[in-house]
């Protein structure tokens, strides 16, 4: 719902959905956790997910020829 938010907000555009009842085998909570890459890897994100959506959108826009 947050991404969905986001989209609408930067897209400008409203974008519907609908709830379903859950299905078998059905991912009910999801989250992106980095710590455990960043605290065994030492990797660390060089942009956080708002500019990395703003930047994928834009180079779908320009590859596309979409506005």
């Amino acid at each position: 719902l947050e991404l969905l938010d986001f989209l609408q907000d930067s897209l400008r555009v409203s974008v519907r959905f609908e709830s379903r009842e859950w299905r078998t085998g059905d991912q009910r909570v999801f989250v992106a956790d980095a710590r455990s890459a960043i605290k065994h890897l030492g990797w660390r994100p060089r942009v956080d997910y708002r500019e990395g959506i703003t930047a994928t959108l834009n180079w779908i826009r320009n590859s596309s020829g979409l506005r």
